[in-house]
């Protein structure tokens, strides 16, 4: 009986007891959630994609290097491609394009001669601004379909999976599997 209590104490404050956790052994495909993150994911960016290219031109890849820099620059495309968790050549590529707009500037690397540095060109940290000040927009009308708790828990949530992701999956893929 007391269990039962602790149980639903539990629930209230939002905590999910062992008892309570799903059952992983019936599910499929779908069920995983790197399956739906992956489809979430996927869904954002269509939109996102078709939104960009109407409105400025650019690629997603294009805008989310735009907001890196806006975050911290000069960066080179090594320390994008670990920021972005992509791959160098498509950093490389629309680093090019956004040069060929004006967007950036490229310079080379005091530290390494055979890298290049980019920054934002007074243009780019204005574009840059305008899209995030969208996508923060966008953001907020996907968080709307949530309670204020329920966005602050998705978001420290997906937070805590971002950590783990980048120290133990990336960095060390395959030791989950021993």
């Amino acid at each position: 009986m007391d269990g039962d209590k602790d149980k639903g104490a539990a629930a209230s404050q939002g905590a999910v007891t062992p008892d309570e956790r799903p059952d992983p052994s019936g599910w499929n495909q779908s069920d995983l959630l790197s399956y739906k993150l992956a489809i979430l994911s996927r869904l954002f960016e269509r939109g996102s994609e078709a939104q960009l290219a109407r409105r400025y031109g650019l690629w997603l890849t294009d805008c989310r290097l735009l907001g890196h820099l806006l975050a911290r620059s000069p960066r080179t495309v090594r320390d994008l491609a670990e920021d972005m968790v992509m791959d160098k050549a498509p950093i490389s590529r629309s680093a090019s394009r956004l040069v060929e707009r004006g967007m950036l500037t490229r310079e080379a690397d005091p530290a390494d001669g055979r890298s290049a540095v980019f920054n934002l060109t007074t243009e780019g940290r204005k574009l840059a601004s305008t899209i995030m000040s969208k996508a923060q927009v966008g953001q907020g009308r996907y968080l709307s379909l949530l309670s204020p708790e329920e966005s602050w828990t998705l978001l420290e949530a997906v937070d805590k999976l971002l950590d783990f992701a980048k120290t133990r999956v990336v960095r060390n893929p395959g030791d989950d599997e021993k």
